[in-house]
């Protein structure tokens, strides 16, 4: 994020790139059931690539509008709520004194949704059958 000390920048380069690298990893592996589990994987990685690199144009979100019509489950909620927020990030720019709550409203905003959609799969799977 453009807002963390200098230093720190690379160390948070790395994260992103083995988060990213470990999702990547586990989309890739977990074997498909139907064609939507495709683009479910990708709108996951997306808004996890969206939530993690915090870009400050709401443009970018409208990728993840891409895939949401092919998508199902808890993914496709979270991208609709980034996307929702995204407009927020206008009023940075036009409020005067440049507010940094519609940043955290965003940022923040899209980082629970994605929690959000982790905790309900997680939540699912134990009550299907013991985290399957």
């Amino acid at each position: 994020p453009s807002s963390a000390p200098l230093a720190a920048a690379p160390a948070y380069q790395v994260l992103v790139l083995g988060v990213m690298a470990v999702l990547a990893l586990w989309c890739w592996l977990r074997p498909l059931r139907s064609p939507r589990d495709v683009a479910t994987r990708a709108l996951l990685l997306c808004l996890a690539l969206l939530v993690l690199t915090t870009p400050s144009y709401p443009w970018y979100r409208l990728l993840l509008l891409a895939f949401v019509p092919f998508a199902s489950g808890p993914p496709v909620l979270a991208a609709s709520l980034a996307v929702a927020v995204a407009p927020f990030l206008y009023l940075h720019w036009s409020l005067p004194g440049l507010p940094t709550w519609p940043d955290d409203l965003v940022y923040l905003g899209s980082a629970a949704a994605l929690a959000g959609a982790g905790l309900w799969v997680g939540v699912r799977r134990l009550r299907a059958g013991g985290g399957k």
